[in-house]
């Protein structure tokens, strides 16, 4: 899928230490305002009760998405330096080095608890969304539940219709793919492995989009907006690293004001 007025995102499987120093080696010198970084993390019930498998990784300067296999590389995926001892834990844990998700919770959670990673330099897509939002005169609490990714991507990234029917035929493919193994019915489809095209796909799909919802959302902020976008997004990085989190549940559709 071609991102909204870019070239599409080429994509590049990580899998290999050479392959995640190369990767890392191409964050040298990166802008950070706007934010260079753009995240997902895909995995088996992804939290600390779940699996991580994947984190795909859009280096926009670069226009490129990086899908690093957490599975196959384990723990060497965050510890393996590059020769000025860069590692991918540094980047995640760096509060200068921006990096940019859509509703960090559960991908901080399952970072923290599976990996020991402490996320910093956080921005939430999702926070931005919802603090953007305009009354148009509608009244009542129209800030009160958080937008899911989906409604977002077809609302206001800018795709056209040809491209927002393309990524969703993708969704529901990958849909029934993963229902097809729940409750330990065959192999997760981010477990199996090696990945295939359409799992790689659409893990790069995502991300791909992720920079235009973030020029969307940060236009309509204001400054004090701003200040409480970026208190809420480390409240929710700060909550999802204590034990008492609970990944699931009614209360992750609320807003938060």
């Amino acid at each position: 899928m071609s991102s909204p007025g870019a070239d599409s995102a080429g994509y590049t499987l990580v899998d290999t230490e050479a392959a995640l120093v190369s990767f890392l080696d191409s964050l040298t010198n990166l802008s950070t305002d706007p934010p260079a970084l753009y995240l997902d993390l895909e995995g088996d019930n992804l939290c600390k009760d779940g699996t991580l498998t994947i984190i795909s990784v859009l280096v926009h300067p670069l226009n490129h998405v990086y899908i690093i296999d957490i599975q196959s590389l384990g723990n060497s995926a965050f510890h393996t330096p590059t020769r000025n001892g860069t590692t991918f834990k540094s980047v995640l844990e760096d509060y200068h080095t921006t990096k940019v998700f859509f509703d960090v919770r559960n991908d901080s959670n399952a970072l923290f608890f599976l990996f020991g990673i402490t996320l910093a330099g956080i921005e939430d897509i999702q926070l931005m969304e919802n603090a953007s939002r305009v009354d148009y005169g509608r009244g009542g609490p129209f800030r009160a539940y958080v937008a899911g990714l989906g409604k977002c991507i077809e609302r206001d990234a800018g795709l056209s219709p040809c491209e927002v029917t393309k990524w969703k035929g993708l969704k529901s493919k990958m849909a029934s793919r993963f229902d097809a193994t729940r409750f330990g019915q065959g192999v997760h489809v981010f477990a199996a492995r090696p990945l295939d095209v359409e799992a790689l796909q659409y893990c790069a799909d995502d991300v791909r989009v992720l920079p235009r919802l973030r020029e969307t959302y940060v236009a309509r902020l204001n400054v004090a907006w701003k200040d409480m976008v970026e208190q809420e997004t480390a409240k929710r990085v700060q909550l999802s690293q204590m034990v008492s989190y609970v990944p699931k549940g009614q209360h992750k559709a609320r807003g938060p004001w």
